[in-house]
């Protein structure tokens, strides 16, 4: 359960701080990770003993997505106000994933790009694990260093032929979905059913069902 809501969390954020970036919408970033048309609103509630996820079809496709927490306090940010990625993004703040800027300010709609996305998914993930690092346009001295180390070790990011990783290239609706699949509990992955078979033996009535023996029948060219 508390995976599931991890990556309920993680899918609202990539979907609300990713606001319009490269011109792609709300509506558009969703069906590139839901494949579906519309979403549900998700509450979920928490309490020392129990984590429930309800999920109630909304009859507004356009709607964000909110989680609803009774203790959460509005952020003072002066230009989200009226912003339909508000919850979300109060949200994000409160559990520490985004920050403002110094004036106040949240500015939603500005583009996200590859590294802060890198920072936002290691906050939201509790990524640990860093690669080492090889790309031409990512130094140790630069802020994003060790955000890049963690989403590459985690299959987030990857870097490009000339061997850069362009952490200031605006983020891309692929790059959005990616991680929502790559962050699966060993739990999650479906193993290949092993059959049990049992040999036949020569002297063995055919499988196939004619009455036959075997060596007289399919096996003949065994």
């Amino acid at each position: 359960m508390k995976n599931i809501i991890k990556k309920i969390s993680v899918l609202g954020l990539c979907i609300g701080i990713t606001i319009n970036m490269n011109g792609i919408t709300y509506a558009s970033v969703l069906d590139a990770i839901t494949n579906e048309p519309d979403f549900t609103e998700v509450q979920v509630q928490e309490n020392k003993n129990t984590e429930e996820v309800n999920n109630t079809t909304t009859e507004n496709k356009d709607a964000a997505v909110s989680t609803l927490n009774s203790t959460a306090k509005s952020s003072s940010f002066s230009d989200i106000s009226n912003h339909w990625a508000k919850n979300w993004i109060e949200e994000a703040v409160k559990l520490g994933f985004v920050s403002g800027y110094e004036d106040g300010t949240f500015k939603p709609d500005r583009t996200v790009t590859r590294a802060e996305f890198s920072k936002l998914l290691n906050s939201a993930l509790h990524t640990e694990n860093k690669a080492d690092l090889t790309f031409t346009d990512v130094k140790k001295a630069d802020w994003f260093y060790a955000e890049v180390q963690k989403s590459v070790a985690s299959g987030f990011f990857s870097g490009y032929e000339n061997n850069t990783f362009k952490p200031n290239n605006p983020i891309k609706r692929e790059e959005v979905a990616k991680p929502m699949f790559t962050n699966k509990d060993d739990s999650e992955v479906k193993k290949p059913v092993q059959r049990k078979t049992t040999k036949v033996g020569r002297n063995d009535p055919c499988p196939c069902g004619s009455g036959k023996k075997y060596k007289n029948c399919c096996g003949k060219n065994a």
